[in-house]
């Protein structure tokens, strides 16, 4: 009921300035952008929504993550201050496994969607990057594009389009 909000469930996790959660059947995975040490990618079992259960989390390579997209058994991570783009394996969400990451033609990303084979990610040196990610364990850059671009920070993508909303 969009006029009646109620409080289902919460979790007090220790994790300073969450900022990106996506949701996918039964688990939340959700990002803290923490400065120090490492941020994380953390993953929780919201089967139950009274009850929160916290399954794993990894930080590796994680520097301040910013967002995060889920997709079949991946999680794509944008790494802000490390400048990556980070592919983690998360078919057993007691376990989540690093798969490969990339830095090419990205500053600060902030954007990050998935579609097929691959990941679109905007970031604050005005760019919208293509990689492929067919194969989990190596990242393919694609292209890129910086025309009519100021600080792009998220991508949507529908069929051969994408969308950048952009500053």
């Amino acid at each position: 009921n969009p006029n009646s909000i109620l409080t289902k469930g919460f979790i007090e996790t220790n994790l300073h300035q969450t900022d990106g959660v996506y949701v996918s059947g039964k688990y939340a995975y959700v990002i803290n952008t923490a400065w120090a040490p490492n941020g994380r990618l953390c993953i929780f079992d919201i089967s139950n929504p009274d009850s929160i259960v916290p399954k794993a989390y990894t930080d590796a390579n994680l520097d301040r993550p910013n967002n995060v997209f889920v997709s079949g058994k991946y999680a794509y991570v944008c790494g802000w201050l490390s400048d990556c783009l980070h592919i983690f394996d998360i078919s057993n969400p007691n376990s989540i496994v690093t798969k490969a990451f990339t830095s090419a033609n990205l500053e600060n990303p902030v954007g990050i969607y998935v579609s097929g084979k691959y990941a679109y990610m905007t970031g604050y040196n005005n760019r919208l990057c293509i990689f492929d990610v067919s194969n989990p364990d190596s990242i393919v850059p694609k292209a890129y594009t910086d025309v009519n671009l100021n600080n792009p920070s998220s991508v949507y993508v529908s069929g051969k389009y994408a969308y950048v909303a952009s500053y």
